[in-house]
């Protein structure tokens, strides 16, 4: 059952909900109402967007939306470089000792591969400077502790750390992993 109310109710609660989602949100945005849309500035990035209210959906699930569009979009990306240990092949083997390598050498260097992590910052928390990083590929959240005010740093070190590998190096000097968080069931 779909229950519709009223646009000016739905608006109040839409802005009440959006400006706690606001100051959660790795980047810095504003946000005004103009009729039925919702205009949205990443002054991060000085861009705007415009998302349509639809006072069918749920605020819950509008919010959800924007989310969805940021994350994808706008929120701060981090690269992790794990170095994992691989069993070469045979032939890979061969074919690396064939230039003069010998084959302890060729195993050591063929066996250790870097595999590239990728991360979205997800939120923060400003009164404990703490961030939540997501894994993309697998959904699984981590809350780090930093010891800056992660405002601060969400700001500076990751605006400038243009390049995702900067960023999570950033972040592993200045902020702590405290623990990965468990999902709801």
């Amino acid at each position: 059952m779909i229950v519709e109310i009223p646009k000016e109710k739905y608006v109040e609660l839409f802005e009440k909900k959006f400006k706690g989602f606001c100051e959660r949100a790795p980047i810095y945005l504003t946000f005004s109402i103009v009729f039925d849309e919702v205009h949205l500035k990443n002054i991060n990035e000085n861009e705007n967007m415009v998302f349509k209210i639809d006072e069918s959906v749920p605020v819950e699930e509008f919010i959800g939306s924007i989310r969805r569009h940021l994350k994808k979009n706008a929120y701060p990306k981090l690269v992790e470089e794990k170095t994992i240990t691989v069993e070469p092949t045979v032939e890979d083997l061969l074919n690396y000792t064939s230039t003069n390598s010998s084959f302890d050498e060729a195993y050591a260097i063929l066996s250790k591969k870097i595999k590239a992590v990728d991360y979205v910052v997800d939120k923060i928390n400003i009164r404990k400077n703490q961030l939540v990083l997501e894994k993309i590929d697998t959904g699984d959240q981590f809350l780090f502790q930093l010891n800056m005010p992660v405002i601060i740093f969400v700001k500076n070190e990751l605006k400038k750390s243009i390049d995702p590998k900067e960023a999570f190096l950033s972040l592993k000097r200045e902020g702590e992993l405290l623990y990965k968080i468990e999902r709801k069931k």
